[in-house]
């Protein structure tokens, strides 16, 4: 029983080495309880349920806790609606490989119940959680105040609840997480537990979930987008250090490295670096050299930047003519573009970013990626694998583009992508087991100054290259970069004008039958397009 005392056999305990500490997750116990807190809408389901992804296989992995030991998971869910938790799903499947999906299936079990709870304190219902756990490494309740019937401002009664969880974990082995939630007024300053009820909760035994403070910037009016996780250090005594997440697509957290980062403000310009290198492409070696940090919070890089979406720098289309310095006008001043660019360069540019295994500081302070060709390849395919020579071709086009800024500032020739190498570094084919070299690729002065100054977005740019078409692919990108959407959404009409400029009667049918065609392609993208009142939605 939960109540029996053991006694500790010491001489056997000094003589004998202990077993290895077996961490559930970072700094949680197999066989014991703890709890996450958080304000509502900070993410602690969407927490619970990636987590128990982590748990089930390390393949998916989408918070990044890279678990050595796996097993199954029960999540029993009191309050959310099951077509709320089939949401939750499936922007959380458009992320995972169809056999992580498989393996999630079988090894995660979600059980929904509304209207009413499971009562932990009666015999019946312990009984009923006790046999769905049986086996599992890891048990969440969601959330706490629906699995019980007793006065959370009372520490007897929450002593109580603290100690059927303890049952429960005793009777099953697993892991029990609670979440809770708690008022913003309730929250306390660091680690530790929020709210009064929860006394008998130490430091060592409860997580917070909530937005970045004032003094960790990433960006003016950006900190809702983020949240951090402060674990409770291990039971060993090693720390466990906070976590960041980057609110994505439906909710999703999304794991980023939050680094320190020099500011590159400047007072009138916002882009330009100088003159820049002239065009090349090369095969050879190279590696990314460090650079120095101060002050700043901000990730290590986006997927894109919201002026890639918001400008009309790449056509509109998936076969993009060369065109001759023509003429853009933006807030900046006017860019003129010379060269080839399209949807699926930008597919491309995405995609690196999205896939760095390394980003690093050039001594220009320029940027510099190391990433996977084969992986990028394996994304911008699709259902199959993009060829070598077209992915090369792409880049080859990019490097030959020069972009002129004209500001209040003298003007100057601007690059997207620098330069592109094959690296000494090599990355092991998980299918295969074989070594395959990595490719750097570093960012011209533009595309630098954007990744810089502008305001990155961290969608996957996966479910955007899936889509067929150009003019779908552009109006994705721009409706994306809002975090909220106009009374009644937007036009169709308006937005292809807004990413092709004016066009003719027989284009915008032609554009307004394409977006129709897609509009299964733009829901996987979080866009929902009501092609009766012809306008486009932010699907929550």
């Amino acid at each position: 029983m939960a109540g029996d005392w053991k006694n500790i056999d010491i001489a056997a305990a000094f003589r004998t080495e202990p077993p290895v500490m077996d961490f559930v997750l970072p700094g949680f116990l197999a066989g014991a309880v703890g709890g996450l807190f958080a304000v509502g809408g900070a993410g602690k389901s969407f927490f619970a349920l990636e987590a128990a992804m982590d748990v089930v296989t390390g393949d998916a992995d989408p918070l990044g806790l890279n678990l050595t030991e796996h097993g199954d998971v029960l999540i029993l869910s009191v309050g959310d609606p099951e077509i709320v938790l089939r949401h939750r799903l499936h922007d959380l499947g458009a992320m995972l490989s169809p056999s992580e999906r498989a393996e999630i299936a079988s090894g995660l079990t979600i059980m929904t119940r509304t209207g009413v709870g499971w009562d932990l304190m009666t015999g019946k219902d312990f009984g009923e959680v006790a046999e769905f756990g049986e086996g599992k490494r890891l048990i969440v309740l969601d959330s706490l105040s629906r699995f019980h019937r007793l006065d959370e401002n009372s520490n007897r009664d929450m002593f109580a609840v603290r100690g059927q969880m303890e049952a429960l974990a005793l009777a099953t082995g697993a892991a029990v997480l609670f979440l809770h939630w708690v008022g913003e007024s309730a929250a306390l300053t660091g680690r530790g537990c929020w709210g009064a009820s929860l006394a008998n909760m130490s430091a060592k035994e409860a997580g917070k979930l909530g937005e970045l403070g004032a003094d960790e910037v990433v960006g003016e009016g950006m900190s809702g987008y983020y949240v951090r996780l402060s674990l409770p250090d291990r039971n060993d005594g090693e720390e466990v250090e906070d976590r960041w997440f980057r609110r994505g697509t439906g909710g999703v957290l999304l794991p980023v490295d939050l680094v320190t980062v020099k500011s590159k403000r400047e007072s009138t310009r916002l882009l330009g670096r100088g003159a820049p290198a002239s065009p090349r492409m090369a095969v050879g070696t190279a590696v990314i050299s460090g650079g120095s940090t101060s002050n700043g919070l901000q990730q290590k890089t986006g997927s894109t930047t919201a002026a890639e979406g918001l400008l009309r720098l790449f056509q509109p289309t998936q076969r993009p003519t060369r065109v001759v310095e023509k003429e853009i006008e933006t807030l900046w001043g006017k860019v003129t573009i010379t060269g080839r660019l399209g949807q699926r360069h930008l597919d491309l540019l995405q995609h690196i970013r999205a896939c760095a295994l390394r980003v690093g500081r050039l001594d220009d302070g320029g940027i510099s990626i190391l990433c996977d060709p084969f992986e990028i390849r394996k994304r911008l395919g699709g259902k199959g694998i993009y060829s070598h020579e077209g992915m090369w071709t792409l880049l080859n086009e990019m490097v030959g583009v020069l972009v002129e800024v004209k500001t209040p500032e003298p003007w100057s020739w601007e690059r997207i992508v620098n330069f592109v190498v094959e690296a000494k570094v090599t990355e092991r084919n998980r299918l295969t087991g074989k070594e395959r070299v990595s490719m750097r690729v570093d960012l011209g002065s533009f595309a630098t100054a954007l990744f810089d100054e502008d305001l990155q977005l961290y969608y996957d740019p996966a479910v955007i290259s899936a889509l067929q078409h150009g003019i779908s692919q552009a109006i994705a990108r721009l409706v994306l970069t809002h975090k909220d959407e106009p009374n009644g959404g937007w036009k169709i009409d308006t937005l292809i004008r807004q990413v092709a400029g004016e066009i003719d009667a027989r284009g915008m049918v032609k554009a307004r039958a394409f977006i129709k065609a897609e509009a299964r392609g733009l829901e996987a993208c979080g866009i929902a397009v009501d092609t009766e009142a012809m306008r486009i939605h932010l699907r929550r």
